[in-house]
Order: structure tokens, then C-alpha cells, then sequence
């Protein structure tokens, strides 16, 4: 699942590790989290979540969890962007964009 965390102004790395760990210290087992990776962009943070789920409408709800958990936990400034759910999306860059 990919989806940008919109805030208006670039995101420094060390903004978008924050975001990243306060993210992975919401998930719950249920949620399926398997790994995330976050990227610096100029209007916020592109993330990368890597999700156990039965579908794509499945994912998308857990990343939108998954964001208002963070949200209640300190995640302050940013807004949820459209989740993806398919692996060519342009957020995706550097070893996960598939070959083409």
C-alpha cells in the first residue's frame, strides 16, 4: 500500500523516520503490518506499507486505522493522501518499483 502524508511543506528523513516508527508503534498483530518504508517529499512523507490483508479494500482501511491511531498518539500536521494499493504507483521508487 502506498499513500503520502500531506503537510504542506517538504518532510526532512528524520521527519519521515519519526513518522515511520510512530506509525509501526500503533499497528496492532491484527493489522498485518509487515514493514514500512518512508520517504522524504516535498509536500510531506511517501509511505510504503507493507500489509497482510484479504483485499485491497481491506489495506486501505488499515492504512486509514492505522493513520488515526498515529494521529491520536502524537502524529500532528499532516493529512492522509490517497492509498494505492497497486505497486506501480508513482510513489514507489528505487527497489520496489517492479520491472517494467
Amino acid at each position: 500500500m502506498t499513500v503520502q502524508l500531506l503537510r504542506g511543506d517538504a518532510c526532512p528523513p528524520s521527519e519521515a523516520r519519526r513518522v515511520a516508527n510512530l506509525l509501526r508503534a500503533v499497528a496492532e498483530p491484527r493489522d498485518g503490518l509487515e514493514h514500512i518504508y518512508a520517504q522524504p517529499s516535498d509536500t510531506g512523507a511517501g509511505l510504503v506499507l507493507f500489509l497482510l490483508a484479504d483485499s485491497r479494500d481491506s489495506a486501505v482501511e488499515t492504512t486509514r486505522a492505522l493513520y488515526r491511531r498515529a494521529s491520536r498518539a502524537g502524529l500532528t500536521g499532516y493529512r492522509l493522501g490517497p492509498c494505492h494499493a497497486d505497486p506501480r504507483s508513482p510513489l514507489i521508487r528505487g527497489p520496489f518499483r517492479p520491472e517494467s
